[in-house]
């Protein structure tokens, strides 16, 4: 749908916008509706993000997705003399920061790639303090993601990760299903060989 469709009870003779109006304006704010004109036009089938655009949950911010790759923590805390473990530390603190910045910003979806299949070469104790400090942000951070309407979900593989992990990842992802503000997605042992078979 190219044209924005007038709210109930918009004033007679109001003009619609076309299509190429819509386009110079993006930016202008969009119109909030009344239940039953929201209701009207969820029934027409609107998107899920319009629906979110119409109750005025979301800016008119044109960009609605930003995925980021996790990387260079480790050399980060090496240039400062730390060890290797403080940069993923780090990592993990600013996963706060971004997530606020994005609903500040109106963006909804946020993408994190966090732990690909090739991390698994990284020593045996990297390893560990990686999945350990995930499993602390799950258990320390639920009630902010949930006071902040943040949904959290993940994609990849799980069978290889450790259990206890496993397990606070599912329990947060069931507890936050509901939140709308942002949907946090977090790519877990994830690479390109193992999605060309799963889709083989």
């Amino acid at each position: 749908r190219n044209a924005v469709q007038p709210a109930s009870g918009s004033r007679p003779g109001a003009k619609t916008p076309t299509a190429s109006a819509a386009r110079r304006h993006k930016s202008a704010p969009f119109p909030q509706l009344n239940a039953s004109a929201y209701r009207a036009r969820a029934a027409r089938g609107e998107s899920f993000i319009e629906k979110r655009l119409l109750i005025g949950e979301l800016k008119m911010n044109p960009v609605q997705h930003i995925a980021i790759i996790m990387d260079g923590n480790g050399r980060w805390a090496e240039q400062r003399g730390l060890p290797r473990w403080k940069g993923h530390e780090m990592g993990a603190q600013i996963v706060r920061r971004v997530s606020e910045a994005a609903i500040r910003q109106g963006i909804p979806i946020l993408t994190l790639f966090a732990f690909s299949s090739e991390n698994w070469k990284r020593p045996g104790d990297e390893v560990r303090i990686l999945f350990n400090l995930f499993q602390r942000y799950l258990l320390t951070e639920r009630q902010a993601l949930l006071g902040n309407g943040i949904r959290i979900s993940a994609f990849g593989r799980r069978d290889r990760i450790p259990p206890l992990v496993r397990e606070a990842l599912s329990s947060v992802e069931r507890d936050t299903r509901h939140c709308k503000r942002l949907h946090l997605r977090i790519a877990l042992d994830y690479g390109a060989r193992h999605e060309i078979m799963e889709a083989a």
